[in-house]
């Protein structure tokens, strides 16, 4: 049902500061093997062709007193990967796309220079965010659109289609690990509702969400090759 349905990954609003405290001891084993299971993984979005631009993780997470969830962090791993200047993806698949845009916007062909301009935007980047412990993931099925992927270990994994506001070109991938088979449809929300085994701060890692947007090949070159899996061996049990 999850799957026909798609989704698109609920945002994790960030704790409130007054109500954060450094991890417990019991709390830190349970978020050790997630970050080093979310940290290789993340580690080979890089490459060759692929440097990593940008990266939100500070290495020292504060926990929040949020009752409405076993394990709440005030981070989330967030990366932005960028092609890699003099690589052979700048060669032979951004470097023609800049001539025709050249040759467009020379030429007066706006519209082909902005069509060419999205896919080389589209080409150049990759982004991914992850977070721990979500408490929904909200849905927009009304126009169809989403596709399933198999992907090994994952309880859901779509590409997406483009938000209304979104460059077309750009996919827009969502991955789920945990038990989100059990989840509750919340109809006021258009969201599934995780349910938790553990209570509120309860020192447990149950669910990991992962949005992935930019080059499509890149992130399906990611799927195939990556150990995906070890996220399911971090969860807590």
């Amino acid at each position: 049902m999850l799957l026909a349905a798609g989704l698109a990954a609920a945002a994790l609003a960030p704790a409130a500061a007054q109500h954060l405290h450094p991890p417990t001891a019991a709390e830190q084993r349970a978020l050790d093997p997630m970050i080093a299971a979310l940290t290789r993984i993340l580690d080979r979005f890089g490459g060759p062709d692929w440097n990593k631009d940008a990266d939100s993780w500070t290495g020292n997470p504060l926990v929040s007193d949020d009752p409405d969830v076993p394990l709440d962090i005030d981070q989330n791993f967030e990366r932005t990967y960028r092609v890699r200047d003099g690589s052979a993806r700048q060669r032979t698949v951004l470097q023609p796309l800049r001539a025709r845009l050249t040759s467009a916007t020379q030429s007066g062909d706006m519209s082909e220079a902005v069509r060419v301009g999205h896919r080389l935007r589209a080409l150049s980047e990759v982004t991914v965010h992850v977070a721990i412990n979500e408490a929904a993931l909200s849905v927009d099925s009304a126009n169809g659109g989403n596709a399933a992927v198999t992907l090994p270990g994952a309880a859901l994994a779509l590409r997406l289609r483009p938000d209304a506001d979104a460059d077309s070109m750009t996919a827009h991938y969502a991955l789920a690990f945990g038990n989100w088979r059990t989840a509750r449809w919340d109809g006021d929300n258009q969201a599934f509702a995780y349910t938790f085994v553990h209570r509120g701060h309860a020192a447990a890692i149950e669910n990991v969400v992962l949005e992935i947007r930019g080059a499509d090949d890149r992130i399906r070159e990611l799927l195939r090759t990556l150990p995906w899996t070890d996220i399911n061996t971090a969860l807590t049990r």
